[in-house]
């Protein structure tokens, strides 16, 4: 309960009503658990409390996550998804499947036409005041 306080505070959260409060307080400690458990493992990194520890997953990525920003939240995954060298892992393809991605259905982004500079002013996307 200190530690929930201390976040609080410290990000100035407030809660309209008790039960927002609690169902927050639930959350952060469910958050914390997880911290917990993935610092334990000692994996050479240390996760910790941040302004969103409050929040689940899918909240998270609901309020700050895009599509296109991730390639495990996109049907167009870098093209080093599957069997990769860069670390990409049966259980981070299986999450993405479970996720309801088809990871065979999608077109390489490098394979794709480039264009190596754009006159966007020109094109009539921007103007000038």
């Amino acid at each position: 309960m200190v530690q929930f306080v201390q976040f609080a505070a410290q990000y100035n959260k407030s809660y309209s009503t008790l039960e927002h409060h609690l169902a927050r307080f639930e959350t952060f400690h469910e958050n914390l658990n997880k911290i917990n458990e993935v610092n334990e493992k000692d994996l050479g990194f240390k996760l910790g409390i941040n302004k969103f520890s409050d929040l689940t997953e899918s909240e998270f990525l609901e309020t700050y996550s895009s599509k296109a920003a991730h390639p495990m939240l996109t049907d167009r995954p870098h093209k080093d998804f599957e069997g990769s060298p860069l670390g990409r892992t049966d259980g981070d393809r299986e999450h993405a499947r479970s996720l309801g991605y088809d990871l065979n259905n999608y077109v390489w982004l490098d394979s794709q036409k480039k264009c190596l500079s754009i006159d966007w002013a020109s094109a009539g996307k921007v103007g000038f005041p």
